[in-house]
């Protein structure tokens, strides 16, 4: 991925020079970083959320089995249905 980035700078790079280039200096929140500093670590912020993402989703999944189980032990849903017809006798 950085490489693609890499390689699409290059090109803008070489189509505006006066423009852009890969060591352009830009600011965030007060510090100085160049433009592929910044894509790196939105890159990194991008694998630590999917991996937060997955964490979070399998914790919804063990309180969705839990909450179902202690649903099922409060209200039993086996029901002997034997003892009821559709008045067909």
């Amino acid at each position: 991925m950085r490489k693609k980035i890499k390689n699409l700078i290059d090109f803008y790079k070489n189509l505006y020079p006066e423009k852009m280039n890969s060591s352009s200096l830009i600011s965030f929140d007060g510090e100085v970083l160049t433009l592929l500093d910044k894509i790196e670590q939105l890159e990194n912020r991008i694998v630590k959320l999917e991996d937060e993402n997955i964490s979070l989703t399998n914790e919804l999944y063990r309180l969705e089995n839990s909450f179902e189980s202690k649903f099922e032990s409060l209200f039993p849903t086996n029901l002997d249905l034997s003892k009821f017809s559709l008045g067909d006798s």
